[in-house]
């Protein structure tokens, strides 16, 4: 099997996870500064990222397979990176090394990742509380609302 294709998807999905923390660094300046269309254009590309991620992931997952079918690794290792290693020289040294880096940034990305969407969770939580204390303000009871105080 040429691991050549395989390579190349394991660092479009590191390249993918790159562009989504990106974005997500992007996205807690947008929450902070409340701009409404900035954070529907960001929230539409992390789509299209995570889509290709989605997609990608499809097919490294192809590809890893065949390539444990063709090297006898036993069906029951489903770690891309124990199949790698298993793999010994079976694999062109150059592709093992670029997938085994890539592989190790995509750890290391995705656990950025999960602490800036954590912040940015909270980020909207801080956000819809402010919002619901405005609405009760301006709604309240109707002798403490806004509405209907008279002046």
């Amino acid at each position: 099997m040429d691991t050549k294709k395989l390579t190349e998807i394991i660092e479009s999905i590191e390249q993918n996870i790159s562009k989504l923390l990106e974005l997500s660094v992007s996205k807690q300046k947008v929450l902070i500064q409340r701009n409404h269309d900035e954070l529907n254009s960001l929230s539409e590309r992390e789509e299209k990222c995570l889509n290709n991620i989605a997609y990608l992931t499809k097919q490294q997952k192809i590809f890893t397979e065949q390539l444990k079918e063709e090297l006898n690794i036993p069906s029951g290792i489903s770690s891309l990176t124990e199949v790698i290693e298993l793999s010994g020289n079976n694999i062109i040294s150059e592709h093992r090394i670029r997938m085994l880096k890539a592989l190790h940034e995509i750890k290391i990305m995705s656990a950025d990742l999960e602490l800036k969407n954590f912040q940015n969770k909270m980020l909207i939580e801080t956000s819809r509380t402010f919002i619901k204390g405005i609405i009760q303000a301006v709604r309240g009871s109707k002798n403490s609302s806004l509405i209907n105080r008279r002046m």
